[in-house]
């Protein structure tokens, strides 16, 4: 995917760090981004099903550390994005890094 320079956001927390954007399709994820690999109890039950897919499809690659993506991929919406990454704030996802 091109990305858009104008409208790229950034998620930074803890152990967590993605660049993406909005799509007409619902989120972009850029390839290399990194996802928090523990998991807090209050998201264990939305993020586990779609962190077990991912891993299985290749779209994520456990490091040891962290889980590290391997090409674009594009969530349903924002918030499910972050869920995935931070697993823990994903309320502060995506603030806007323009030019």
């Amino acid at each position: 995917m091109n990305k858009n320079t104008d409208d790229i956001f950034l998620l930074s927390g803890k152990d967590a760090q993605a660049e993406g954007q909005p799509t007409k399709d619902g989120f972009v994820v850029y390839a290399g981004a990194i996802a928090r690999k523990e998991i807090v109890p209050s998201g264990a039950d939305s993020v586990t099903p779609v962190r077990t897919r991912l891993l299985s499809e290749g779209m994520l690659e456990d490091d040891g550390e962290r889980l590290r993506f391997t090409k674009d991929y594009t969530f349903d919406s924002p918030k499910m994005c972050s869920r995935s990454h931070d697993a823990e704030h994903y309320d502060d996802l995506c603030v806007t890094s323009g030019p």
